[in-house]
């Protein structure tokens, strides 16, 4: 990695240079002192990040105190932890949420697909009933005048119009049903209209 070891007195005239300490020794007291960061800050501009991982502590406390010192020992560390597992936890669950509404939506889609199937059925066959009797109207018109146009074009969209405004409804009726889950009102939909694949 790089790394360079260093006899332990050298440590206060590394200290000047250095942007990061960690310190993890079994010593029994501090083996850095307020009055080594101070010495260490003097004339320099950059910051100075120290990490005490030891236990019992290596860093006084005390050197926080020194102006361009953040200092951060075990208890900090273990705050900071629990203060991200907090926002993680919250996070979660608002994904938890997310994909509890996503997948409500989901299944509601795909109860919905049911009933559109069967409404596709359903338009299909109404299509084909108004067709066939607009022909014949259109039949029994041009036996007495010629129609134009326009005239055939008002029967094919009222006759449209009459279609779809009679299944609006059921089809509103039909897809909240199947949301709900309710098979029945499909399954007597294709009574009703005789539509042959089954629910």
């Amino acid at each position: 990695m790089g790394g360079e070891a260093v006899p332990f007195d050298d440590m206060p005239r590394r200290l000047h240079t250095a942007d990061v300490v960690i310190s993890a020794t079994s010593a029994p007291h501090y083996i850095l002192l307020k009055s080594d960061i101070e010495m260490a800050m003097a004339d320099r501009s950059n910051k100075l990040l120290i990490i005490d991982i030891a236990n019992p502590r290596d860093v006084d406390q005390a050197a926080a105190e020194v102006s361009g010192v953040e200092l951060h020992n075990i208890d900090s560390l273990k705050n900071i932890s629990r203060e991200n597992m907090m926002q993680r936890m919250a996070e979660a669950t608002r994904v938890e949420e997310i994909i509890t509404e996503e997948l409500q939506l989901l299944r509601a889609k795909y109860k919905r697909k049911e009933a559109e199937e069967l409404l596709a059925r359903l338009y299909s066959q109404a299509e084909l009933i108004k067709d066939q009797e607009v022909r014949k109207a259109m039949n029994k018109l041009s036996a007495r005048h010629t129609l134009g146009e326009i005239e055939q074009q008002v029967l094919c969209d009222m006759s449209r119009s009459i279609v779809n405004k009679i299944l609006s409804e059921p089809t509103k009726s039909l897809k909240s049903a199947a949301e709900r889950g309710d098979l029945e009102i499909l399954k007597s939909l294709c009574e009703l209209f005789r539509l042959e694949e089954k629910i």
